[in-house]
């Protein structure tokens, strides 16, 4: 079960991914099968667009994938991608918006504003298995391109 909500960190010798979703069973899901899955990895869980803004510019080690949810109250996925979008200091990092969102103008948008992917979100744990699988891959990749 989630016990801190701004910011939870697994703390193991691996990859960090920094994943920003409001609604908590989703960060559960997503805290589930990504530990099921991904072996030694370090999930950082936020729940806002600015935490996740907060955490890249930190002096922390940037994350090897961020995966947004589009819908977040205050600063969306779209605009977290718009922040970062042509600064350098992320220009290996693939961000990945996990959304519930199927409208065309928020999937074009996000990918035109850099997203690696748009993945609608399943309603099933083996829907969720096969997108964070892909982001695992987009994460190894990025470690191999480092």
């Amino acid at each position: 079960m989630l016990k801190c909500y701004e910011c939870k960190t697994h703390l193991r010798p691996a990859k960090t991914i920094l994943i920003a979703d409001d609604d908590l069973d989703d960060l559960q899901i997503l805290e589930d099968v990504f530990t099921d899955l991904g072996g030694a990895v370090n999930l950082v869980l936020v729940r806002s667009g600015q935490a996740i803004l907060d955490y890249l510019y930190s002096e922390k080690p940037g994350p090897c994938l961020v995966v947004l949810d589009y819908n977040m109250p205050g600063m969306s996925g779209a605009e977290v991608l718009r922040q970062v979008n042509g600064r350098e200091r992320f220009g290996g990092i693939p961000f990945v918006v996990l959304s519930t969102s199927i409208a065309p103008h928020n999937i074009e948008e996000c990918l035109s504003l850099g997203a690696a992917a748009y993945r609608v979100k399943p309603l099933t744990y083996s829907g969720y298995s096969a997108i964070v699988k892909e982001m695992l891959q987009l994460c190894n990749l990025t470690a191999i391109i480092k």
